[in-house]
């Protein structure tokens, strides 16, 4: 159990190390994006406390944190009226796409290739 558990800890530290350089590359390769040239930001803080939620949701078996991590995502964009609105689109959904597949990608290697380790 703490085995696992350090497993699960160490894998989701490495998902955030790999995101923060991910993430980087896709505000530069998106058309409409300006690099910050600052690694830690309001938005990082965010995307890991979300990717936590996703995380910490699925492997204690509750799939619906999906569908609350839409509402709130949608919720909160519906009241976005900036003028680069329209810009933020692409970023705002390739981002959370990229998001929502490392935390399942996460939980799967938890799941599946931790326990045949151990």
């Amino acid at each position: 159990m703490i085995a696992e558990s350090a497993a699960a800890a160490g894998i989701f530290l490495v998902m955030e190390v790999a995101g923060l350089f991910l993430f980087r590359w896709l505000r530069l390769a998106l058309p409409g994006e300006r690099e910050t040239g600052r690694w830690f930001d309001i938005e990082t803080v965010k995307g890991v406390l979300e990717r936590l939620m996703l995380y910490a949701g699925l492997l204690m078996g509750y799939p619906h944190v999906l569908t609350l991590f839409a509402a709130v995502k949608l919720a909160n964009r519906m009241s976005d009226e900036s003028p680069d609105h329209d810009e933020m689109k692409n970023y705002f959904l390739v981002g959370n796409l990229v998001s929502v597949l490392m935390v399942l990608f996460a939980v799967f290697l938890v799941r599946s290739v931790v326990p045949a380790l151990l």
